[in-house]
């Protein structure tokens, strides 16, 4: 299974979450998972390299941009309480081509208002914080 070699190949981690209608909830697959992969093929599952560094969440209002920086040590900031981690939220300024892609993201998907979330990993360059 492709999924067990990554997940053994090195030190990234590998995240997991559901797919259903339902805000599913984030995790990093750990040592005590390994049994459970094999039932993968019964789960609607979304797999995906874990990407150090810090979550921001934008918001685009028609043309308006809302962005704040998520501070938190839990994998899934939306469900920090349920690993006893807390979460601050810095109101914050995105790199400079960032802003006009979420807008053009939006504009494309034909939303009025959109909720995106981005992060910003160590390797990022340029100016975005508060």
């Amino acid at each position: 299974m492709r999924v067990r070699a990554r997940w053994r190949s090195g030190p990234c981690g590998v995240i997991y979450k559901s797919i259903s209608g339902v805000r599913s909830v984030v995790g990093q697959l750990g040592p005590d998972h390994e049994h459970r992969l094999d039932n993968l093929r019964w789960c609607p599952t979304q797999l995906q390299q874990y990407v150090a560094g810090t979550d921001w969440g934008v918001h685009v209002v028609g043309d308006a941009l809302f962005a704040c920086e998520i501070c938190s040590r839990a994998t899934d900031y939306r469900y920090a309480a349920h690993e006893g981690v807390g979460v601050e939220l810095h109101p914050g300024t995105l790199l400079a081509d960032c802003p006009d892609g979420c807008r053009r993201l939006a504009a494309a998907l034909g939303l009025v208002g959109a909720g995106i979330d981005l992060r910003r990993t160590p390797q990022t360059t340029g100016t975005a914080f508060r």
